[in-house]
């Protein structure tokens, strides 16, 4: 929905990319190298955060001599970094489109995030970040990326592609233990394709600053945060996001509404659950560019 003959796009990496081993990704993080001991940092990286994240990319945007954004917008973890773009940079953004994602993260979230976690610190191989040079812990993180999977995405969608369809015709799930149903293969194999990529401790530093994201740090609440906002705002949730309920999304349109905030917002829907906030973006198409051009 972003006309490209339009508009100059301008799109960043994060620090902590999860996908480290993958030649094109060249961002900073635990499984980088540090210069002080020729190692990588592991966990004594330090902890970074949402604003960080904005912070360099605002340092990019200087880099290239842009003066002002016509708009800001991002999915999931690209919508948390447009609400703290219009919170920590208000004069420099002039509108915000953030998909699937709230000002904050909830007690909900938080508790989805320690359920990603759990897994890689739960095998031994992950020996407390300390598994460069050595075996390292697929098996934890298969198990993180099977339950991100599955919680990304919606109840529709299971039943459509599954059902209750056995993993092989051979074999039955009454007969053995070990024989499972199609859904259980699904996910171990998607788990483990994205593991080959994967690193655990990028993993586990990205979900400590989607925990730790909240547009009122550093403000002395959260209304005086969504006060300071000067750029109109366009919030986009799917239908049954079990991340971002859009009851939730819905709500903190409503604080920025009261608050005098000059804010709209959009439900796509989607069998898809977060993952709608990509697979329905065309349903958008029409209410982001007669958003831009107002």
């Amino acid at each position: 929905p972003l006309d490209t003959d339009k508009y100059f796009i301008v799109s960043s990496d994060t620090l902590c990319n999860l996908n480290p081993k993958l030649p094109k990704v060249v961002t900073t993080g635990p499984a980088s190298v540090n210069p002080a001991t020729g190692k990588p940092y592991g966990m004594s990286f330090p902890v970074v955060t949402i604003q960080d994240f904005v912070n360099l990319q605002y340092k990019l945007l200087q880099s290239l001599g842009v003066k002002k954004l016509k708009a800001v917008t991002g999915a999931s973890m690209g919508g948390l970094q447009t609400f703290q773009w219009i919170v920590s940079y208000p004069d420099f953004v002039e509108k915000a489109i953030p998909v699937i994602a709230t000002p904050r993260t909830q007690a909900w979230l938080l508790g989805w995030g320690k359920l990603w976690a759990d897994p890689i610190k739960l095998d031994p191989k992950w020996n407390n970040g300390d598994y460069y040079g050595k075996a390292e812990p697929v098996d934890g993180v298969i198990y993180s990326l099977m339950l991100t999977t599955m919680s990304a995405q919606g109840f529709e969608w299971a039943e459509k592609s599954f059902e209750r369809k056995w993993a092989s015709a051979e074999k039955d799930p009454l007969k053995a233990m070990e024989n499972d149903f199609l859904v259980h293969d699904a996910l171990q194999k998607a788990g483990a394709a994205r593991a080959k990529t994967a690193d655990a401790n990028s993993i586990l530093y990205l979900n400590k600053a989607c925990a730790l994201f909240d547009i009122a740090n550093g403000f002395p609440s959260y209304e005086d945060a969504v006060k300071a906002i000067k750029a109109k705002v366009l919030m986009i949730a799917a239908s049954n996001d079990l991340l971002f309920p859009p009851e939730q999304v819905k709500e903190h349109a409503e604080i920025f509404k009261k608050l005098g905030k000059d804010v709209s917002y959009l439900e796509l829907k989607s069998p898809n659950g977060h993952l709608g906030g990509l697979t329905a973006i065309t349903q958008a198409s029409e209410a982001i560019t007669k958003f831009l051009a107002q």
